[in-house]
């Protein structure tokens, strides 16, 4: 079966078309992408999307539904993430979609969320470790998952993006060290209650196969082979590298940052909050190292629906 993924995130809008067969990995042939911010309706209390916002996300989407239809995809699957959960237009938005376009978005709760990510991450996971914890630092939330070998026993995810601190709190360009301390202490604020809930916090390595995990990493590597989506799987950050790393951050001008080897200069305006997120779960969770790793919530969305088939096929044969 061939499918279009449409997934509306943050910061950014994409569609991957991938092949879906029965017990086997889906096979993506293509990403296309959008840089529609639906988080910015984070700059009112009751996150009201822009309405030009909301017309960029219809032109968006019909751009997603027609190249679909051209690669002639059986089924299309549309999912919404923490700007939808929160938004007051939401419904609006997604009315307008269905009926102008015949799609229906389906808007995630937060641990689906995390399971997703979970299931999009778990075969590039390291089998030798017995309880790999797995975050991923979007626009608006921050999800975590804990796994006991290949079984998830634990999801949650907290109000804490990357995008979402930056516009609630802010910054000066460049930081200067007090304010990358007051980022992280935001930051750690919104995590604290993570260790009463979350069993075996410190225990496994971590994992993260968020884009602003890499950028910290290519960036505190500098290595010009680890490019924006050129070889930054496997990339190991330690807590020392992170540090070092915020200290030239805040001594650096934003427009200098995007020059640097590894920098994805999308991810410019919020690199210090990234970092600030990094850094403050690093120290809740007592590692000295995070690992990026592949997948994330567009795979594991795949993962979800090839499952749903194999599950389907069974019932009706069995």
């Amino acid at each position: 079966m061939k499918v279009g993924s449409i997934d509306l995130g943050s910061t950014s809008m994409h569609l991957a078309i991938a092949e879906l067969k029965e017990g086997q990995e889906p096979e993506v042939s293509a990403v296309h992408r959008s840089s529609v911010k639906l988080a910015a309706g984070w700059g009112s209390k009751s996150h009201e999307l822009p309405s030009q916002v909301i017309a960029d996300t219809i032109s968006a989407m019909d751009r997603f539904a027609k190249i679909c239809a051209d690669e002639n995809c059986d089924m299309i699957i549309a999912t919404a993430t923490a700007p939808l959960r929160e938004s007051v237009d939401s419904v609006r938005l997604l009315e307008q979609v269905r009926d102008e376009l015949g799609i229906s978005i389906r808007v995630l709760t937060g641990p689906e969320e995390a399971r997703l990510i979970y299931l999009g991450t778990r075969a590039s996971l390291d089998g030798s470790d017995t309880q790999p914890m797995v975050f991923d630092i979007g626009g608006g939330s921050t999800e975590f998952t804990l796994a006991r070998g290949k079984e998830l026993v634990f999801s949650v995810s907290l109000s804490l993006g990357h995008m979402r601190l930056f516009q609630r709190v802010g910054h000066d360009d460049p930081p200067p060290p007090e304010q990358m301390a007051n980022l992280q202490a935001r930051a750690s604020a919104h995590l604290s209650p993570l260790r009463a809930r979350m069993p075996g916090l410190s225990h496994g390595q971590l994992y993260s196969p968020s884009g602003g995990v890499r950028t910290l990493a290519r960036l505190a590597l500098a290595d010009p082979d680890t490019a924006p989506g050129k070889g930054d799987t496997g990339l190991v950050l330690t807590r020392e590298m992170l540090s070092e790393l915020m200290t030239r951050l805040s001594h650096t001008p934003r427009e200098e940052v995007k020059t640097w080897p590894g920098m994805d200069a999308r991810r410019a305006d919020t690199v210090c909050c990234s970092a600030a997120i990094v850094a403050a779960i690093m120290d809740l969770c007592g590692r000295d190292q995070v690992t990026t790793c592949d997948g994330g919530l567009r795979t594991g969305i795949l993962v979800d629906w090839s499952e749903r088939i194999r599950r389907a096929t069974t019932h009706r044969s069995g």
